[in-house]
């Protein structure tokens, strides 16, 4: 029930991060040889969907030895059954050997260990760099300031939110020459301490809330909590696309006990989670139905605000994996709507599920609206120029 605080190894705080075998992992050099030698197998079969993205690729196709074949099991469980994240320090993004198409190759095969590969979605931006209905994104600027424009992606911090998949990876190739924290906490902590501080924020949190996609209507309607048929916790939230529906004439209006209730994970997710500069050869997995993930904001280089968006800065590759023992969801209308699936181990979720009966447009945002701005002021404040309670070094 979710009257009583979540137990087990899903709810920890950001300083118990430490303590996990499979944070700030490192490979040894066998294993990133290994990796090395089954990307240049992979490249023999891959099938090119879009410029510098690969298609999904077939395990068979990137034979990988029992060591690394077995850390990728290993984590694989503690993303599903454990704390719901992991993270590999040393990929080898900086080996001379490898091209960054080289490394799409190898992070997108090595995704397919972990589970099924689905196409991505970002139904405010849409933005095809990004991954908009491919198997790989980049997550990089393409402009300044706060509020992305036309399509673009710029350098903006993200309040803690999930992506619409069982799990979301993300592979550092480079950093900001400042900022771009990374951010997590565990969603089941930040609800244990609403109940018990805000119970009445804790139950809007089980009613449900409409926000955009790019699929039906132009939005989907689902709780931001609930239990699955297994007792596992499920969360699913997008403060910003929240605020987008708030523009669509015939979604339902978020109540302010709602937004209330979604400002209070973000200000009790900064006080529990973790942030961390996702350094080069960091590739990390987060489980989106327990783990929440934000980022601050980031500066560009001098040949990125000279025009050379992506050449340069801040770049992440992004993977969107449907993992091989993902939990069964709750079997209702609306999530069947959402997820495609509701059963353990399927493909689910991402681009393909919401435009299957067609693409909706964008809602119409007034100009000048500013990001978050249906938020209270002073919680975005502390998200933007704040830190989470726990900040590691690396």
């Amino acid at each position: 029930s979710l009257r009583r605080p979540v137990r087990g190894p899903a709810v920890w705080t950001g300083a118990d991060l430490s303590n996990s075998q499979w944070w700030d992992h490192r490979l040894t050099a066998e294993e990133v040889e290994d990796l090395i030698s089954a990307t240049a197998v992979a490249k023999r079969f891959v099938e090119w969907v879009a410029d510098g993205v690969p298609g999904p690729v077939d395990p068979h196709h990137f034979p990988l030895g029992t060591s690394l074949a077995a850390k990728l099991a290993a984590i694989a469980d503690e993303i599903e059954y454990g704390r719901g994240l992991a993270m590999i320090r040393n990929m080898p993004v900086d080996d001379p050997r490898l091209t960054e198409a080289d490394l799409a190759v190898m992070y997108v095969a090595l995704s397919g260990y972990i589970g099924h590969v689905v196409l991505q979605s970002s139904s405010g931006l849409r933005s095809v760099s990004r991954g908009y209905g491919l198997p790989l994104g980049r997550i990089q600027a393409e402009m300044t300031g706060e509020t992305p424009a036309g399509g673009r992606q710029t350098n903006n911090h993200f309040r803690f939110h999930t992506d619409r998949c069982d799990v979301i990876s993300l592979l550092s190739l480079r950093t900001a020459p400042r900022g771009g924290a990374s951010r997590v906490c565990s969603a089941p902590a930040v609800y244990n301490a609403m109940l018990e501080r805000a119970p009445h924020l804790a139950e809007e949190l089980t009613r449900p809330i409409d926000r955009i996609w790019e699929g039906d209507q132009g939005f989907f309607r689902l709780p931001v909590v609930g239990l699955t048929p297994s007792g596992q916790f499920t969360t699913q939230i997008s403060p910003s696309y929240v605020e987008n529906a708030q523009f669509l004439p015939n979604a339902a209006k978020a109540t302010q006990s709602q937004l209330d209730a979604l400002d209070a994970i973000e200000e009790i997710g900064m006080e529990l989670g973790a942030e961390f500069t996702m350094m080069p050869g960091m590739m990390y997995f987060l489980n989106n139905h327990q783990v929440y993930h934000g980022r601050g904001g980031w500066s560009v280089t001098e040949e990125e605000q000279a025009g050379s968006w992506g050449s340069s800065g801040r770049l992440l590759y992004r993977t969107w994996i449907s993992p091989f023992n993902s939990r069964p969801l709750p079997d209702t209308p609306d999530y069947r709507k959402i997820w495609g699936s509701v059963e353990g181990g399927a493909p689910r979720g991402g681009w393909d599920q919401a435009v299957k009966n067609g693409e909706t447009p964008k809602p119409e945002i007034p100009e000048g609206h500013v990001y978050y701005s249906v938020y209270s002021d002073r919680v975005q404040r502390r998200s933007m120029d704040g830190h989470c309670g726990t900040v590691v070094a690396y």
